[in-house]
């Protein structure tokens, strides 16, 4: 593994030096500072023409555009108040909430009938067997430790052992 670092460096190294050695062509400065005041002269043009162009764009669609017709309003209609006097007994009244039908009770299933059955044959049994049942229920259940098993990756300790082999 140390030979592959000293390659590595080598390598970098002799790339750093190349590089470091070279020379920019005469006159590059020159023409960098031209193409920069060059676009600055380019901008005096282009945003006052952007500028220009949007504000006729905005004008024109001022210009064309339709009136916005006014929504028409609604009249609200509200029931007048029984005259003073008038007692509530001779005003129709809705049925209250408490008079509502109530939902049917649904049916038993065939495992809840077995069940009353049982509790009603063994009447003095039925509340342990339903607390040893509840309790079973509630009770934790165990669990397996959970295993991971150790990762392959190339470069490890552990995947040149097995290579070299």
């Amino acid at each position: 593994m140390a030979d592959k670092i000293d390659e590595l460096d080598l390598l970098v190294d002799a790339g750093l030096k190349n590089y470091v050695a070279q020379v920019a062509p005469l006159g590059m400065e020159a023409r960098v500072l031209r193409r920069v005041h060059a676009g600055h002269r380019l901008w005096r043009i282009w945003i006052p023409a952007a500028a220009g162009f949007a504000i006729v764009c905005l004008g024109l669609l001022y210009v064309q555009s339709p009136p916005v017709p006014e929504l028409p309003t609604i009249a609200v209609v509200v029931p007048p108040a029984p005259p003073f006097g008038v007692t509530s007994d001779s005003m129709e009244t809705k049925p209250s909430p408490l008079h509502r039908k109530r939902p049917k009770p649904e049916k038993l299933t065939e495992g809840e009938r077995a069940l009353l059955n049982y509790i009603a044959a063994n009447e003095r049994n039925a509340h342990q067997t339903l607390q040893q049942m509840v309790a079973a229920l509630d009770a934790p259940k165990p669990i397996e430790a959970l295993r991971i098993e150790p990762l392959d990756i190339p470069g490890t300790d552990k995947f040149e052992r097995e290579t070299n082999q």
